[in-house]
C-alpha cells in the first residue's frame, strides 16, 4: 500500500512521456534519474520475456520492457545480494524479498496495455515506428533495434528517405536473390544434363561391348559348326573309305 502513490506517480510520468512522444515506445530514459546504465537490447528482450510478452505479436509493448529495466527503484528501496542471490529491502517496514517491488506494477501495465492494443492498430495501421527501439553504443552513437523482426540500424526506419532506401536495398536484394535461384536452376539444369550426357555414353559404350561380345560369340558359334561339319565330313570318308 505505501507504494501505490509512487506507482501512481510512475505511471502519470509514463502515461504524459509517451503522449508527448506520439507512440508508446520510449525515446530516452524517463525524466526519473537512474544512476543504472542505459539498458542494452539483451536486458529489454529479457525483460519482455519474463513479463510474458510475445515479441513478435505485441511490438507496442516492448516499451514497457525497457521501463522495467532502467525505472529506478521507490523510495526506501535498496538492492542487495547474498551468496549470488539479489534481494530488495525495504527500509521503513524492515522487511526484504526476492521480487522486485516494480513487478507487480509492470506486469498490471502489460496486461492493461495489451487490451489496448487492437484500437490502436486500426488507428494507426500504418504506423511503422512499432517496435523500434531505440540504444546507445558504448561509443555513445544511438541505433535502432526491432525485436519483431530482429533487425538492427543505425537509422530511423521511419523517416522518409530511409524507408526509401530500404525500399531500394530490398529491392536489390530480392533481384540478387532472384538471380542466385536463376544460377542455381541453371547449375541445376546443367548438372542433370551433364548426369544425361555421362548416362547415354555409359549406355552407348555398354551397347558397343554387348554388341562386340554377340559378333565375337556368333563368330564363335559358326566356327565350331564349320569344325564339327568338317570333323564329320571327314569321319564319313573315312568310314566310307
Amino acid at each position: 500500500k505505501h507504494l501505490m502513490p509512487y506507482i501512481k506517480t510512475l505511471y502519470a510520468n509514463l502515461r504524459q512521456y509517451c503522449n508527448a512522444k506520439k507512440g508508446w515506445w520510449a525515446l530516452n530514459m524517463l525524466l526519473t534519474p537512474s544512476d543504472a546504465l542505459p539498458p542494452s537490447p539483451v536486458e529489454v528482450r529479457d525483460m519482455a520475456l519474463y513479463l510474458k510478452m510475445s515479441l513478435k505479436k505485441e511490438p507496442e509493448l516492448i516499451w514497457i520492457a525497457k521501463q522495467a529495466v532502467q525505472v529506478p527503484l521507490p523510495p526506501h528501496w535498496e538492492e542487495h545480494e547474498n551468496n549470488g542471490q539479489v534481494f530488495y529491502y525495504d527500509k521503513s517496514s524492515g522487511k526484504s524479498q526476492l521480487k522486485h517491488p516494480l513487478d507487480d506494477y509492470f506486469f498490471a501495465l502489460v496486461e492493461e496495455e495489451r487490451k489496448k492494443i487492437p484500437d490502436r492498430r486500426k488507428k494507426n495501421p500504418n504506423d511503422n515506428t512499432v517496435g523500434w527501439m531505440p540504444f546507445v553504443n558504448d561509443q555513445g552513437r544511438t541505433y535502432y533495434v526491432s525485436f519483431q523482426y530482429n533487425v538492427q540500424t543505425y537509422y530511423p526506419p521511419w523517416e522518409s528517405k530511409y524507408h526509401k532506401a530500404a525500399k531500394v536495398i530490398q529491392r536489390w536484394v530480392r533481384r540478387t536473390q532472384m538471380f542466385k535461384r536463376y544460377l542455381h536452376r541453371m547449375a541445376t539444369r546443367i548438372q542433370a544434363w551433364y548426369r544425361g550426357h555421362v548416362v547415354r555414353d555409359a549406355v552407348a559404350a555398354w551397347k558397343q561391348e554387348c554388341a562386340a561380345l554377340c559378333i565375337q560369340t556368333m563368330w564363335r558359334m559358326y566356327k565350331a559348326r564349320v569344325e564339327a561339319l568338317a570333323e564329320r565330313s571327314a569321319l564319313t570318308i573315312q568310314s566310307c573309305w
